[in-house]
């Protein structure tokens, strides 16, 4: 088993089989699973959207500054690095959510790939302790 199997893929189908054993939907328990996951994410969310608001905020900043430092990359670069401090934002900040969520997402598309197409399989991912429900003996 590789380590991303290992890791990411192996606790969230566990989990995803803990959430089936109680609500026996496979649908249902993927939405439950997404609201879990999100609400997980809500403090990076959270930050992200409030720094994408302080990014509009400064818009026209960024307008003048891209207009004055025309013909010089460099300077306006730095110029709006120096911005972008003067307001606590992070250039990448903005991306931090969509590379957690991003594994998830793949993690997600194997875990449905195991438990549909290949149940033979589902007995290597399961942790000991989960082997006792219905849908792991399936």
């Amino acid at each position: 088993m590789s380590f991303f199997d290992e890791f990411i893929v192996r606790p969230i189908l566990n989990l995803l089989m803990a959430i089936y054993s109680i609500i026996p939907d496979f649908g249902v328990s993927i939405i439950i699973f997404t609201i879990i996951v999100r609400l997980l994410l809500w403090p990076l969310i959270k930050k992200q959207l409030h720094q994408a608001k302080a990014m509009r905020k400064m818009q026209p900043e960024l307008v003048k500054i891209k207009k004055q430092y025309a013909k010089n990359p460099q300077m306006r670069n730095l110029a709006m690095m120096e911005l972008y401090k003067k307001h606590n934002i992070s250039a990448f900040g903005s991306i931090g959510v969509m590379i957690i969520q991003f594994p998830i997402l793949i993690a997600m598309y194997r875990v449905v790939q195991i438990f549909v197409s290949s149940r033979t399989d589902l007995g290597k991912y399961v942790y000991d302790f989960m082997k006792n429900l219905p849908v792991a003996n399936n």
